[in-house]
């Protein structure tokens, strides 16, 4: 995947220049080719914001994981809508359903999921009985 996204992009990707955004309603031709999409900046994933960060939302009686102490409030909020979407998106989820249904093979199947994110796939690979499944983040 690395090697195909440095021949696609030998500069590396475009970022875009605001958060919230994409950045690819220029006319130029640069070095993605036509056709590519622009990259989606969630808010508060820039470096050097001022806003406060997620750790600093909480009382000290509340455990915040590390890996999020730092980001930006506004980040986290943004991921947490994105996944709240895509498990509530039932036609996309009953479709991968469907998908995993054709191909797991009951008390045989072992399934592996990398980049499991809320592990969505993984715990329909198990409710399809899968003989094993391992979700990798």
């Amino acid at each position: 995947m690395a090697a195909q996204a440095q021949r696609l992009w030998p500069d590396g990707p475009k970022r875009p220049e605001k958060e919230g955004s994409t950045d690819d309603d220029d006319d130029d031709d640069d070095d993605r080719g036509s056709g590519h999409p622009g990259y989606y900046v969630p808010p508060g994933a820039r470096e050097g914001r001022s806003s406060a960060t997620f750790g600093e939302d909480f009382e000290d009686h509340f455990r915040v994981p590390p890996r999020l102490q730092d980001k930006s409030s506004d980040l986290v909020e943004a991921v947490n809508d994105f996944h709240y979407a895509m498990i509530n998106d039932h036609p996309r989820n009953e479709f991968y359903r469907e998908c995993l249904r054709r191909a797991i093979v009951p008390g045989k199947s072992v399934v592996l999921e990398i980049g499991t994110g809320s592990g969505l796939l993984a715990m329909l690979a198990a409710r399809l009985g899968a003989k094993r499944v391992v979700a990798v983040e």
